[in-house]
């Protein structure tokens, strides 16, 4: 059997298709997650809904490109954010939302729930903690606002889509 060196050039094309193509099933996957699950505040049906459009190649490809090697752990930490999300919303004990499992510096909020009561879906995406604590703070109270800040938009729409909510556009562009 005769060896074959490849050259590096088709080596780093071959590896960019792979990370391409993990991402796209990260991507897959997590949208599967969101289909599979009942709609907050709907109620659960067994019937399927006709959709006459895909979505954008373009937007799919960013949204992929962004949850590209995530660490096992982060993603097991996003999804536990999300239970905790759930649990908020269904006014069930909130414990530790699972954020102390990530160490690293915040770099995004969403923001699910604000200081006054209105419920989004999608999340809001702040960029800065002044934006989430207008939203989510009042006289030093944050009463029963739901938020938590993330480290990469990917963990962000991890935790959104365990939650069972729509990913916010802002979370499906590359930063």
């Amino acid at each position: 059997m005769s060896e074959r060196h490849v050259p590096w050039s088709e080596f780093a094309s071959l590896r960019a298709e792979v990370a391409e193509l993990r991402s796209l099933c990260q991507a897959l996957s997590a949208r599967l997650i969101v289909l599979e699950q009942p709609r907050l505040g709907s109620a659960p049906s067994s019937e399927f809904e006709l959709v006459t459009e895909a979505p954008s190649t373009e937007s799919t490809s960013a949204a992929a490109a962004v949850g590209a090697d995530l660490p096992a752990d982060r993603v097991r930490a996003a999804e536990k954010i999300g239970a905790w999300i759930k649990r908020c919303l269904q006014n069930e004990h909130r414990g530790l939302s699972g954020r102390e499992e990530i160490p690293l510096a915040t770099k995004l909020y969403i923001v699910v729930r604000d200081i006054r009561g209105t419920l989004y879906n999608p999340p809001r995406v702040c960029n800065s903690w002044a934006e989430t604590k207008l939203l989510c703070c009042l006289d030093k109270q944050f009463g029963d606002s739901i938020f938590v800040g993330l480290p990469t938009k990917a963990e962000a729409r991890i935790a959104v889509c365990s939650a069972d909510l729509e990913v916010p556009a802002e979370l499906s562009r590359r930063r």
